[in-house]
């Protein structure tokens, strides 16, 4: 079940990882994704969380 309705099971699945380690690189977060979805592209990761920063369930850090 989505962790939020306006979420698909990727973006449920980043949303967890990001929860879990506080911060986390997109190169991190890609890594996980591939290992435990299957293959998806950058592009797409970026995608999802630039939705997830639009609900703002993220925010984004420099540095």
């Amino acid at each position: 079940m989505a962790i939020n309705n306006k979420l698909n099971k990727r973006q449920d699945a980043i949303l967890v990882f990001i929860e879990t380690n506080k911060t986390a690189s997109i190169g991190q977060i890609f890594e996980h994704i591939q290992k435990s979805i299957g293959e998806v592209t950058r592009i797409t990761i970026s995608r999802d969380l630039e939705k997830m920063l639009e609900l703002n369930l993220i925010e984004r850090r420099a540095g």
